[in-house]
């Protein structure tokens, strides 16, 4: 049995471009997770949107 503990996260984004295309707007976008107590981040995600009207 693996014991369960609460460590504390934190998510942030940060909007990198926002350029016309594809008959919209498009959109990229860099998610960080981070944890509680670690040296580095726990996850990095870089998304692309195409924000049509």
């Amino acid at each position: 049995m693996i014991a369960a503990s609460c460590v504390a996260i934190v998510t942030r984004a940060e909007l990198i471009s926002v350029d016309p295309g594809c008959g919209g707007c498009l959109m990229a976008a860099r998610v960080i997770i981070e944890r509680e107590g670690g040296d580095k981040a726990a996850c990095v995600v870089d998304t692309v949107s195409v924000l049509v009207p």
